[in-house]
């Protein structure tokens, strides 16, 4: 057991130089080449974690717009309707109008006819019953005077 006690102990002995070189170059690479990497990839992070929240923040400021741009539409035809039923209404009341100025003037009209109509009716009336005393007195007369003859 000594034998192999004095075996490890050379092998020991024997590598100290490459473990003291081993953790040398370990020191050396964090300070060289870890350390600066670590550096560069937090410097990355945290110019990705920035341009995400930048991109959160547009897309934040797009989603406003948007809202924005869609209240402004709905008001947008809140206005046109409340125009066009304004017109509809504008338009109603003058066909309306139009409509009861044609009926005044059509019962004007009919009225004139009407009167027109009694006044022809009461001189054709008036030319019936000359006539017809005239017819009258001549059918007497020929009647008459073939009694006689």
């Amino acid at each position: 057991m000594d034998q192999i006690l004095d075996q490890l102990g050379g092998l020991f002995l024997s590598s100290l130089p490459s473990v003291i070189l081993l953790i040398l170059l370990y020191f050396f690479l964090k300070f060289t080449l870890f350390n600066p990497l670590e550096k560069i990839l937090a410097e990355r992070y945290r110019k990705t974690e920035g341009r995400e929240k930048d991109a959160l923040a547009a897309m934040r400021e797009a989603e406003r717009k948007a809202e924005e741009y869609t209240n402004a539409l709905h008001a947008a035809k809140a206005e046109i309707y409340s125009r066009q039923e304004a017109l509809r209404k504008d338009l109603e009341a003058k066909r309306d109008a139009a409509i009861a100025a044609a009926t005044v003037h059509s019962e004007a009209l009919l009225a004139e006819g009407r009167a027109a109509v009694e006044t022809e009716f009461k001189a054709a009336q008036a030319t019936v019953e000359r006539e017809a005393a005239a017819l009258a007195r001549l059918v007497a007369d020929k009647a008459l005077f073939r009694g006689a003859a």
